[in-house]
């Protein structure tokens, strides 16, 4: 059973602390990037998974930064592992096509995880392929030719033909 989904302030706060300071980054003091980076694996171990469609897109939302040290892995298998298929298929269609533009590795990294999660993927990828199919037409070519390029060499060369068939 799904539960509200997160306040405003914890979106506010997750989106914030999601933005992981970069090693280059003498703009923010050596502390305060490790208060943010132990924050926002705090916020995201505080998820149940049954808050729902906006909080899986806040997850989503969260990946900001190049270099996560660790941080996002654990925030895409809290998606993929706790949050129901269809929930996460949602999540997956409304945010990726900006992790696309603009972390196109983070992007291939979440559709693996779909392929790839132990027990779940046939459940995940069935669902991502039904959402995908509603898609706008413009939308889902986008989707479709970034899959096909991950297919050739990139997070899907293992798993040809398996998302968007």
């Amino acid at each position: 059973m799904l539960t509200a989904d997160i306040s405003n302030d914890f979106e506010a706060e997750l989106i914030a602390c999601g933005r992981i300071v970069q090693d280059d980054d003498d703009s923010v003091p050596i502390e305060e990037a490790e208060r943010r980076f132990n924050r926002y694996v705090e916020l995201i171990d505080t998820l149940s998974g049954t808050e729902g469609a906006n909080t899986a897109c806040v997850l989503l939302r969260s990946i900001q930064s190049v270099h996560d040290y660790g941080a996002y892995q654990r925030t895409v298998n809290k998606l993929i592992f706790d949050f129901p298929s269809s929930v996460v298929a949602e999540a997956v269609i409304a945010e990726v096509p900006r992790l696309i533009r603009e972390l196109p590795d983070w992007a291939g990294e979440v559709l693996n995880m779909l392929v790839q999660a132990q027990g779940r993927s046939d459940a995940l990828v069935s669902a991502f392929n039904r959402e995908l199919s509603n898609l706008a037409s413009e939308g889902r070519e986008a989707f479709v030719h970034f899959i096909r390029d991950q297919e050739r060499e990139g997070w899907l060369d293992h798993k040809s033909g398996v998302l968007a068939p």
